[in-house]
């Protein structure tokens, strides 16, 4: 998903990211296989063969190296609580954080004032539908084989905070679970999928990540309401930190540990 919007004063700087690439001469003779349309392609399907198969590293970004800045105001992510929303405001842009030890979830959305068009009318305060642009932090590099565990923790949408609790079989390889206490969205379950390779871009800081992880739909009794995508965070898996794209409410920032 993407924000159509350009992000004005909201900016998300994530340190410690680096490019490095390589090169080679060829002879004389002929093109070199680099510059060959042929070439690319098989270059392109290599890597993504290596990423659909896990040969690649997981991307690992220091939770703490990063900080939310709007307006002349940086704040650093860790000086934020561990497992609480936190809330930044800049004029109309807004900002929902949530931290844990390993990773960290944050969504965007702004705030319009609406009247009626005279004086004596009351002001009402509408809020755009959260976008969920930042899912980072200490990739988990292996994940565990053996073991059933609960992650539990929050799910938080524009205006409201409610609770996720997701069961993880790494036995069978599978997850499930609930987000609960949201009225914009009633209960609502996650259902059962299977582990994956998650690749994505964050459109808050630009950075792109590779996790372990796990995506599924989103389902409200019989009704389909949406899909979701979580990944694996801290050297043995101890969180989970993602994302319900809802087709009502927007984005919900869910991440929990165990």
């Amino acid at each position: 998903m993407s924000i159509h919007k350009k992000i004005g004063l909201a900016t998300f700087i994530a340190l410690g990211l680096a490019a490095c690439g390589s090169g080679g001469s060829g002879g004389s003779d002929g093109p070199s296989a680099a510059a060959t349309p042929n070439a690319d392609i098989r270059a392109a399907k290599a890597e993504l063969a290596a990423v659909n198969a896990g040969e690649i590293g997981k991307t690992t970004f220091k939770v703490n190296d990063y900080t939310i800045k709007l307006g002349e105001t940086t704040h650093k992510v860790a000086d934020m609580q561990k497992g609480a929303v936190v809330d930044l405001q800049n004029g109309n842009e807004n900002v929902r954080a949530y931290r844990q030890a390993y990773s960290i979830v944050a969504g965007k959305f702004d705030v319009k004032n609406i009247t009626g068009g005279s004086a004596e009318d009351s002001v009402e305060t509408l809020k755009d539908p959260m976008t969920v642009g930042l899912i980072n932090g200490e990739a988990t590099q292996t994940l565990p084989t053996t073991g059933k565990y609960t992650y539990n923790g929050a799910a938080f949408s524009n205006s409201e905070t409610g609770r996720l609790t997701y069961n993880v079989d790494f036995d069978k390889k599978v997850g499930s679970g609930a987000v609960t206490g949201l009225v914009q969205t009633g209960d609502i379950k996650l259902e059962e999928a299977a582990f994956k390779h998650n690749a994505w871009s964050n459109d808050l800081d630009g950075t792109s990540v590779r996790a372990h992880g796990i995506a599924g739909k989103v389902s409200k009794g019989t009704e389909s309401v949406g899909d979701y995508s979580l990944n694996f965070f801290g050297q043995n898996a101890e969180e989970v930190a993602g994302v319900v794209y809802h087709n009502q409410v927007g984005n919900i920032g869910i991440a929990g540990q165990r």
